[in-house]
């Protein structure tokens, strides 16, 4: 029985988009594809001639429709007479006689396959006959593109069937699904009858709702090349795919006019019809409102239980439960197991998690408002099973409790101030918890989260962008949790040692933060306008200090540091909770001026004028304020009677948490001390431990001294370690460093720490003897004495062996031959 061809030109107006992607042409969403029936006059039952005026590609189009089973009945419209089963259609764009595509569908067994030919040698056209009921075509002995239905095309109430796989051979599509085949790849894929890749679409309840579809590459390709083996789309959102208006004749022939969401628009091959090329074989729309896709380098097997790294999975999640088709909630999962060829094979796993989400959801379309950034290394055993195969993964309705349940091994946070909302399908990239390069190694992270190395993450961390606020953590170790600052009036990743804040309307001014005291929330704020500090507001020992250039301000605030603390949301009731909160408590919060912040909180202050705030150190229970005053400088509110008058330009006003005093601004006192914590007597070519231990005994901390450890025996020196320190006023830092000697006798240690400004130098030195060797690393090889004579005895010893070898050998294979002859 043949089917009514429910997207035929008579029945529905085609509004057909083209976008070649090799010319960039561009058809008109308006151009309008009518036809009429004409009879082929040499085989008036078999074929049917659409004349299209305008046509699919130019003005005038025509199509060349042969039947090779039951005769066409020309009383009947052609839409009545087609059920693309057992015929051959050939499209001719421009109707001058020169074929660019054709189809030739048969049915086998309970499938239907449509193999699609186009021009493969660049002339434009593809030419064609048949032969015993076959299509035969010139330039290609095998079709690069099959679309194979389970069943019928259509569905019994007019629908197109799911149950459909696209299958390409060769390269001649340069675009297969979203990927473009470079020529180092095209050497894979080659027209031979054999599958390359295949676009499957999977409707198991046959309700015209697939539920879901997978591409992946059938081609065999080298193990570490770095191509996408398979894509996952999974529709939670149990989407309707529609037939758009784009449709040619064909469900599965054109592109649809408005790319939405996956799962909306039908598949489609794409035409180019001035080269007469399959240009893509495209399944259009991203992202999906709820539902997820996998991307993995590694491929997919069917009826195996297959590993899948790299995108596992993209999760889309409609976290305002609005149903307008535009997720609220995105979950990247970037995955890699230990020893992955495509994640460096590092000895660990690797798990990059970036968290968008929506927020006020008052944006059309996508508008991503904040970010959580967490790297780990777990490794996932959990597991998917579809009904041809299954995977190793987070199944998607658990992944966001998964995440929230673990402790990460750092985190960031971004959150939108000044910046438009973010629009990307993929939620927000900046500060990406391991995809940030370190210097210019995008590995870094990655193998120093795997152990592999060693680094200070922050160096990732140091730039931020317009408009956007972004904290980092380092050493996170914890679930990530958000909390509202009852200073500064906005939400923070709680536990952040810092963030940056880059001021859109102005460039170069930034707000940065710090958590000082560590307890994991924000009491530092500093803004700049390039490297010139404008502001200082600070919280500590129950105050609450401001400071300009010229003068300084505390007010008490005994306030907690912070208004609540709550999850990212995982769902409506959470996210409209959340929402409610930033709404009671935004206050005055809009301004970027830390005074703004610090004038809008109440209580009893005291100003100090003519002074300059040099440094802000938090001590326990209280603060420390190095100071920098000017002749005739004025104190007024409740420090008057403590801050009399100043005998020196430079003093420290010191909290203890119960009163306030004067001290005086002694600089860094520092202390080097060396130590051999092992009792053991050092011996040649053996490693010990050497502890080097550094102590600031002033009221000043010390910065960015430079720390230098090395050995020496006789005349020779050798570096052992080299470090940058600041050392807080009253602390100490133990360092140990990896001593080896290399030779016999006495050998000096020497430390010495760099001054800085007017300071000193300090210099520690120890004599060490060293016995005989237990063990000879390969640099000893030296007479342990120091005298080359053992190196060259052991060398004339090889060198003599040798000798004796060769003449041994030498006199066996001189009698060999003489026996012979």
């Amino acid at each position: 029985m043949r089917l009514s061809l429910r997207f035929g030109l008579l029945a529905v107006v085609s509004v057909f988009l083209f976008l070649s992607l090799a010319s960039n042409t561009v058809f008109s969403a308006s151009h309008v594809v009518e036809c009429s029936t004409d009879i082929a006059q040499e085989n008036k039952e078999r074929q049917l001639i659409l004349s299209c005026m305008p046509g699919f590609g130019t003005d005038y189009d025509q199509v060349l429709i042969t039947s090779l089973s039951e005769p066409f009945d020309p009383s009947q419209p052609w839409s009545s007479n087609v059920d693309y089963t057992d015929e051959i259609w050939e499209l001719d764009a421009g109707a001058d006689g020169s074929i660019q595509l054709a189809i030739e569908f048969q049915r086998a067994a309970e499938t239907i396959v449509a193999s699609i030919f186009d021009d493969m040698d660049g002339d434009g056209q593809i030419r064609t006959r048949i032969v015993g009921g076959r299509l035969e075509v010139d330039e290609a002995p095998y079709p690069p593109l099959r679309v194979i239905v389970n069943g019928d095309w259509f569905l019994a109430g007019g629908q197109p069937n799911w149950n459909v796989r696209f299958v390409t051979d060769g390269s001649s599509i340069p675009h297969i699904h979203n990927y473009v085949l470079t020529r180092s790849m095209e050497r894979y894929f080659v027209l031979d009858g054999q599958p390359d890749s295949e676009l499957e679409f999977v409707d198991e309840d046959n309700d015209g709702v697939p539920e879901r579809a997978l591409w992946r590459v059938t081609a065999t390709l080298p193990e570490r090349a770095g191509f996408g083996r398979s894509f996952l789309w999974v529709n939670a959102n149990r989407s309707r795919p529609q037939v758009d208006s784009g449709i040619l004749f064909w469900p599965y022939l054109a592109a649809a006019v408005e790319a939405r969401s996956y799962f909306d628009t039908a598949p489609a091959a794409i035409v180019d019809w001035t080269t007469g090329n399959i240009r893509q074989l495209s399944f259009s729309g991203y992202p999906i409102e709820h539902g997820f896709h996998m991307y993995s380098v590694n491929g997919i097997e069917k009826g195996e239980l297959n590993y899948t790294n790299f995108e596992n999975a993209m999760a889309y999640y409609d976290l305002a439960d609005d149903r307008d088709g535009v997720p609220e909630l995105h979950i990247r999962h970037r995955y890699f197991d230990a020893y992955d060829p495509h994640g460096w094979s590092l000895p660990s796993p690797i798990n990059d998690i970036r968290w968008s989400w929506d927020q006020t959801n008052d944006t059309a379309g996508r508008g991503w408002d904040y970010k959580l950034g967490l790297a780990g290394t777990y490794q996932i055993e959990s597991q998917v099973e579809f009904s041809d195969f299954s995977y190793i993964t987070i199944p998607y309705q658990e992944l966001p409790t998964w995440v929230l349940e673990r402790d990460w091994a750092w985190a960031t946070f971004v959150a939108r101030e000044e910046a438009a909302p973010s629009t990307s399908s993929e939620g927000i990239y900046l500060w990406s918890a391991v995809g940030e390069p370190v210097g210019q190694d995008p590995t870094a992270l990655s193998r120093f989260l795997a152990g592999q190395i060693e680094i200070d993450p922050r160096e990732a961390y140091q730039q931020g962008a317009p408009g956007w606020r972004a904290e980092f953590a380092p050493n996170f170790g914890r679930p990530p949790s958000l909390y509202y600052s009852s200073v500064d009036r906005r939400l923070h990743l709680a536990g952040a040692e810092y963030g940056i804040w880059e001021h859109l309307e102005s460039e170069g001014r930034q707000t940065r933060y710090e958590d000082l005291d560590g307890d994991g929330y924000f009491d530092h704020w500093r803004l700049f306008e390039g490297e010139q500090l404008l502001q200082e507001l600070a919280l500590a020992g129950g105050y609450l200090l401001y400071a300009e250039n010229g003068w300084i301000e505390l007010k008490r605030f005994v306030e907690p540091p912070l208004l609540f603390e709550v999850g990212p949301p995982t769902n409506n009731a959470e996210r409209q909770a959340l929402g409610e909160k930033l709404t009671q408590y935004a206050g005055a919060s809009d301004g970027e001026l830390l005074i703004d912040r610090f004038a809008r909180e109440a209580g009893h202050n005291s100003r100090l004028q003519g002074v300059t705030l040099e440094d802000w150190r938090v001590r326990d229970h209280g603060f420390q304020a190095y100071l920098q005053v000017e002749s005739g400088f004025e104190v007024t509110g409740f420090l008057s009677s403590v801050i009399q008058r100043a005998e020196e330009e430079r003093f420290i006003l010191n909290y203890d948490g119960e009163e306030f005093e004067i001290l005086p601004a002694v600089p860094p006192e520092l202390e080097l001390t060396l130590t051999l914590p092992d009792s053991k007597p050092i011996e040649v070519g053996v490693m010990q431990p050497l502890l080097v231990e550094v102590s600031n005994s002033g009221l000043v901390d010390a910065r960015n001294r430079e720390l230098i450890v090395s050995i020496s025996q006789g005349t020779e020196e050798t570096v052992l370690a080299r470090r940058v320190l600041t050392l807080p006023a009253g602390t100490a830092e133990r360092i140990l460093v990896d001593l080896t000697a290399l030779r016999i006798g006495t050998i000096q240690i020497y430390a010495r720490l760099t001054g800085s400004e007017n300071a000193t130098s300090q210099v520690s030195t120890m004599d060490v003897t060293v016995n005989g060797a237990r063990a000879i690393t390969g640099s000893a090889l030296l007479d342990p004495t120091g005298n080359r004579f053992g190196y060259l005895t052991i060398l004339a010893l090889v060198m003599l062996i040798l000798i004796v070898f060769t003449v041994i050998v030498g006199g066996l294979i001189s009698a060999e031959r003489a026996d012979r002859g």
